[in-house]
C-alpha cells in the first residue's frame, strides 16, 4: 500500500505529510484544502506516467488552471519553485502511477448507452455500464448485487442486449406489481446509482488499486452512508484496495472503526498562515462510567475540529 504522502507547493499546501491507512476519511470546512491533497497525489500519479497534458490531468480528477495557480500563493518566490509530490509505497505493488479522484454526478451516470468510448470508469462516472457488462461476461455480478441489498427495494438487475436499443441496465423492484417490476437506468432513484459506481468501483479488477471519491455522502441518506463506510472498508481488505474519501456528513463517521489501524481518520485545515494541514483523528479514550460518544457528535460539537470556528 502507500504508506506516505508529502506535498511541497502546490495550491493551498505549503508543506504536508500524511501516514496514510488501507481506508482514509477527510473532513474539514469547505475551502480547506482536502480536494487540494487529492488533486496533488494525482498529479503525482500523472507526473509518474509523464502525462501532464491538461486533457490527461482532467481526465484523472484535476481541475485544470493556469500553471501558477497550481503553486501555492503564500510566497513570491514559489511561484519559481517545483512542485514536490513524494510517495512511500509497498515496492512489489506499485499504485501511485493509476491513482484517480473520482467524483460521480448524477446525470453523468445515468448516461449509461454502451457505444461509450470509456474502457473504464471515469471521474464521473462514465462507462458504468461498460464496466458491469465487463464483469458480467465474467460472471463477477453477483457481488456487486449481494451489496446492494443495502437499498430496501432492491431486488435483481439485469443487463439487456437488444439489437435496437443496444444494451441497456433493467432493475428489479421488489415491490412492484408483476408488469411493472423493473425500473430503467434512467428512472431509478439516484443514490442507487452512487452506490451502484462504489460497489463496482471496489469490486472490479480494472479499476485502480489506490484511488479517491470526493464526497462519498453525496445523494447518500446518512444512515445508509454509515453502513456503505463499512461494507467498503470490508471490500478494500477483500479486494487490495486503498481510497480516501472526503465527506461533510458527520454520519460517515460512524461507520469507521478507528480501533482497526488500517482505517484512518484526518481532519484536515488551514492554519494561521493559511496552510493545509492534516491532524489524524484517534478513537478517543471514554473514562470509566462515561457513556461514549457516536464520532458524529464529536464532529457536530467541535470536539475533533473539522468544522468552522467563525460563526
Amino acid at each position: 500500500m502507500v504508506k506516505t504522502i508529502k506535498i511541497e507547493n502546490f495550491k493551498s499546501i505549503q508543506s504536508l505529510e500524511i501516514e496514510l491507512g488501507r481506508v482514509n476519511v477527510f473532513i474539514g470546512e469547505n475551502g480547506c484544502g482536502k480536494t487540494n491533497i487529492l488533486e496533488a497525489i494525482t498529479m503525482g500519479s500523472a507526473a509518474a506516467a509523464n502525462k501532464l497534458d491538461n486533457e490527461f490531468l482532467a481526465n484523472r480528477g484535476i481541475r485544470v488552471t493556469e500553471p501558477r495557480y497550481m503553486k501555492s500563493g503564500f510566497e513570491k518566490e514559489n511561484e519559481g519553485k517545483d512542485t514536490i509530490i513524494e510517495v512511500e509505497q509497498d515496492i512489489d505493488n506499485l499504485r501511485i502511477i493509476d491513482f484517480m479522484s473520482y467524483s460521480p454526478e448524477n446525470y453523468i451516470l445515468r448516461k449509461y448507452e454502451s457505444d461509450s468510448l470509456i474502457e473504464n470508469l471515469g471521474v464521473n462516472g462514465e462507462g458504468l455500464l461498460r464496466m458491469l457488462e465487463r464483469l458480467y461476461k465474467e460472471n463477477k455480478l453477483d457481488e456487486i448485487k449481494e451489496n446492494l441489498a443495502l437499498i430496501d427495494w432492491f431486488d435483481d438487475f439485469e443487463i439487456i442486449n437488444d439489437a435496437f436499443r443496444g444494451s441497456y441496465l433493467r432493475i428489479k423492484d421488489r415491490f412492484l406489481n408483476e408488469e411493472m417490476t423493473y425500473s430503467s437506468f434512467k428512472s431509478v432513484n439516484e443514490g442507487f446509482l452512487f452506490l451502484l459506481f462504489y460497489l463496482t468501483l471496489f469490486i472490479s479488477n480494472y479499476t485502480p488499486k489506490f484511488f479517491a471519491i470526493d464526497n462519498i455522502d453525496n445523494a447518500l441518506n446518512p444512515k445508509l452512508g454509515m453502513r456503505l463506510v463499512k461494507v467498503l472498508a470490508e471490500l478494500a481488505q477483500k479486494h487490495d484496495k486503498q481510497v480516501i474519501m472526503t465527506t461533510h456528513n458527520p454520519a460517515i463517521l460512524d461507520g469507521l472503526n478507528l480501533n482497526d489501524e488500517e482505517q484512518r481518520l484526518f481532519a484536515i485545515y488551514r492554519n494561521a498562515d493559511g496552510h493545509t494541514k492534516a491532524r489524524r483523528i484517534l478513537k478517543p479514550e471514554i473514562p470509566h462510567g462515561v457513556e461514549p460518544a457516536r464520532m458524529s457528535e464529536l464532529f457536530l460539537r467541535g470536539a475533533i475540529g473539522g468544522i468552522p470556528k467563525n460563526f
